[in-house]
């Protein structure tokens, strides 16, 4: 599968539970995010950020996830099937939920 964006550097315009908007030369971008990432995305709020990201794409779907390490992005590829998002739902049971990815994992 051949990746269109791997990488936003750019302000962090607004961040909510689920999503982080950064602009990029005039663009707004929204992505999903690691929801332990929260603090560190409204801590960063119109600051220049740069950001690993990977573009799911699927014939009805287009999202986009943003990490602030490669290392990250690199396990979610891992987990970006309906069927391995689930898997990692399991293996984030109560206790490590701060590892709740979305949408695909719901509590």
């Amino acid at each position: 599968m051949n990746m269109m964006i791997a990488y936003l550097k750019g302000k962090i315009k607004d961040a909510n539970e689920q999503t982080v908007l950064i602009e990029v030369g005039g663009v707004g971008y929204e992505a999903y995010f690691i929801q332990r990432d929260f603090d560190k995305f409204k801590k960063n709020l119109n600051q220049d950020t740069e950001l690993c990201v990977y573009y799911y794409l699927r014939e009805n779907t287009a999202e986009l996830y943003a990490f602030f390490e490669n290392e990250e992005r690199r396990m979610f590829k891992i987990f970006a099937t309906p069927r391995a998002a689930f898997a990692f739902d399991m293996l984030c049971r109560p206790g490590t939920r701060n590892f709740k990815m979305s949408p695909f994992i719901t509590s």
